[in-house]
């Protein structure tokens, strides 16, 4: 049967799915749009199911913010060729806003509810039909801020930084995400890492005075100095500040009367 070509743009435009496959499920349903609707639905389950082993080792990192809640997402995908995609990072883009609106992560990521109606799931499979990869949810951070948001996406969107500050101006906020996403801590600050990974630090710096012969005394000062260097790597606000490597990250925002509350880091892969 023949099918008008503004059916199987409408169609496409409101599935995403390629218009040959549209025109296929129009001409399957006998030109009935909602069974054409329903058979594109079933054969991109498939096609999710088909691809899903496949490794998404590429992909963009997408932010939100609705009222005090901001949301990085990263959407992976198999090739770079997709990542660049314009229509993949709206999808990115519009899955931070559903876990924005949401306002916390589901325990079934897969039911979170679309800004534009639907599942994530639903929405997730629309796109392996019309991308022809596997497409999966990856790293994602979800905040409640208390102060002012900042956020940064590093060039090609693989790398995305936000940060909940009390204080300061919009040029340090940016500065701070900026930090984060080129040094990438693992805490903020000392009092949330485990005890035991600094006493493992501690431990170590003290074995090697023990190797060199060092006095106790001489030991212990550089066991404190392995735990300072440890502390530098990994902790936000012990860091050297990226545009000033001579202060800290803490000393930075003190200056200005500015503290971090929280911060969150996501890239491709995750």
């Amino acid at each position: 049967m023949s099918v008008a070509a503004s059916t199987v743009k409408a169609l496409r435009e409101e599935t995403g799915a390629g218009m040959m496959e549209c025109k296929k499920a129009l001409v399957e349903s006998g030109g009935d749009v909602k069974k054409a609707r329903d058979i594109l639905r079933v054969r991109s389950g498939a096609r999710a199911q088909k691809v899903a082993g496949r490794a998404a080792g590429e992909g963009r990192v997408a932010f939100a913010k609705e009222g005090a809640v901001a949301a990085l997402v990263c959407i992976n995908c198999e090739t770079d060729f997709v990542a660049r995609d314009d229509a993949f990072f709206e999808f990115a883009k519009t899955v931070a806003a559903a876990f924005c609106k949401a306002g916390e992560e589901p325990e079934e990521i897969e039911t979170l509810q679309m800004p534009g109606g639907g599942d994530l799931e639903s929405a997730r499979e629309q796109m392996v039909m019309k991308m022809g990869e596997n497409i999966s949810i990856g790293a994602r951070q979800v905040m409640r801020a208390e102060g002012k948001v900042f956020h940064y996406l590093h060039p090609g969107e693989q790398i995305g930084a936000m940060v909940d500050i009390s204080g300061g101006g919009e040029s340090l906020g940016r500065e701070v995400c900026m930090h984060i996403a080129a040094m990438r801590p693992q805490f903020l600050d000392s009092g949330d890492i485990p005890e035991e990974e600094l006493a493992r630090e501690r431990e170590a710096g003290r074995a090697q005075a023990v190797r060199e012969g060092k006095p106790a005394n001489v030991a212990s000062k550089i066991a404190d100095g392995k735990v300072k260097k440890y502390l530098s790597e990994v902790a936000l606000l012990h860091q050297p500040f990226v545009k000033d490597g001579g202060k800290t990250v803490a000393r930075a925002l003190a200056e200005s009367a500015a503290a971090v509350r929280s911060y969150a880091l996501v890239s491709t892969g995750g």
